[in-house]
């Protein structure tokens, strides 16, 4: 009953409960404390941050963690130094939710704070801050985290590239490519991944050139994620890597190229003496290409119909007459 009571308070919202839910914050049953400090967190009033910050000494962790996330709703910056005060509480848990809590304050304190963070002593500290600062769009700090690539803490690295990837900004985009060497395999993978959610030529540039790195991961990646960006840029290079040894990298290139799946993609696919288009790799992104532009009757860029791919074997594969005769019920 107490403990809905509190919740109760909450969900109606009105400033008149905040008094009673203080007082509930110190009562003898830790349940009731946890519901009053997420109902104050649902009012939001600034009333309630100097009793909310003294929660972060209650002996239960439920209670701070629900302090910590009850701040961050009522988004005030006095509490931004309690928060970062906070980061040198022995709760991991506790210190994950005061990230939480500055990511969504928001505030330039916050962000410095963050910043210093990246450099703490405690892995659980370093790793979080840089989650925190992953969700803030804060283009001030791109010179930080440009630096943080290099921590030597790997999960540090490639949250910051996470990071990265969400400010426009051309440092961020040339700190990436750059990354696609970095000593940390993780940070190198994750690098590519936020180059692929990056509409930018230089990142296709780089791309392109990372299908030929010494690091199969990123080879297979850079094909996946050029063909996320879908830019017909990149269309002669993926052709280029069907021939390639690694299979996982031409798989992915064919993939890529149906995706970007214009008419001139199919063109070269078929016309392209070195590739043979009925390679198990190849052979279905070159037939979805080619049933999606025979029907349109499109021309190549020599005015010749485009060739449709109906290669006779495919009749006499048992699970293509398979699913044939099922289309046709």
């Amino acid at each position: 009953m107490r403990s809905n009571a509190a919740s109760a308070l909450g969900n109606i919202g009105n400033s008149r409960a905040v008094d009673a839910l203080i007082a509930a914050l110190n009562h003898s049953d830790w349940y009731v404390r946890c519901k009053a400090a997420q109902a104050l967190g649902k009012i939001g009033s600034s009333q309630a941050v100097d009793a909310l910050i003294a929660a972060f000494n209650d002996s239960d962790s439920n209670v701070r963690w629900n302090a910590a996330y009850a701040l961050s709703k009522i988004d005030y910056s006095q509490a931004v130094d309690a928060l970062i005060a906070a980061f040198n509480d022995s709760d991991s848990d506790l210190k994950w939710k005061v990230a939480e809590a500055l990511c969504k304050i928001g505030s330039s304190q916050a962000v410095d704070a963050l910043i210093a963070a990246l450099n703490h002593s405690d892995s659980d500290v370093r790793w979080n801050a840089a989650y925190a600062l992953s969700k803030i769009d804060y283009s001030q700090v791109v010179d930080a985290l440009i630096a943080a690539l290099n921590h030597s803490d790997s999960d540090v690295g490639w949250k910051v590239a996470e990071a990265l990837g969400k400010i426009d900004n051309w440092q961020a985009v040339d700190a990436l490519i750059a990354a696609l060497n970095h000593s940390n395999s993780d940070v190198r993978r994750y690098a590519i991944y936020v180059l692929g959610k990056i509409d930018n030529c230089q990142a296709v540039d780089a791309l392109i050139a990372a299908l030929n790195h010494s690091d199969s991961d990123v080879r297979r990646y850079a094909a996946e994620a050029l063909g996320e960006i879908g830019s017909s840029q990149a269309v002669d290079a993926l052709i280029a890597v069907l021939n390639h040894s690694d299979w996982y990298v031409r798989c992915k290139a064919a993939e890529a190229l149906g995706e970007i799946g214009n008419p001139e993609t199919l063109a070269k696919l078929i016309q392209f003496p070195e590739i043979n288009i009925y390679d198990s790799d190849i052979f279905i992104s070159a037939r979805t290409l080619a049933v999606r532009f025979s029907k349109q009757g499109l021309l190549s860029k020599r005015g010749k119909p485009l060739i449709p791919v109906y290669p006779e074997l495919v009749k006499f594969i048992p699970i293509w007459a398979f699913v044939k005769r099922h289309i046709r019920f």
